[in-house]
């Protein structure tokens, strides 16, 4: 093998070896960026949740405050729970139960006009 071939040979090796360092760097920026994602969506599925409860509670500290009596737990999940100074209620059905012990009342009055 003459000088040129070698020469030729260790310069595609070190190309190739380069080439692979590259695509290494690569695939490790590309996970990095997948695991920035994933937290940001986190963050943003977590800022989601806390505007979701706040505009609950501001809707129905509005009712309270005019007097507007919907049934609360009409925007909750089935498996909703609730937590009070009085203590744990799990489900929608016993936190629409609560809400009206709270306020008061043994039926519900709806007023249609509410919009969480």
């Amino acid at each position: 093998m003459s000088f040129a071939s070698q020469r030729a040979h260790v310069l595609h090796a070190i190309m190739f070896f380069f080439a692979l360092l590259d695509a290494q760097s690569s695939i490790a920026a590309a996970n990095q960026i997948e695991q920035r994602i994933s937290r940001l969506e986190t963050g943003v599925r977590a800022e989601e949740a806390i505007r979701a409860v706040k505009r609950l509670q501001h809707t129905y500290a509005h009712c309270l405050d005019f007097a507007l009596r919907p049934d609360f737990s009409d925007p909750l999940t089935q498996n909703a729970v609730g937590q009070s100074p009085t203590g744990t209620t799990t489900g929608k059905e016993n936190l629409g139960k609560h809400f009206m012990e709270q306020d008061g009342r043994r039926a519900l009055r709806r007023v249609n006009s509410i919009r969480i």
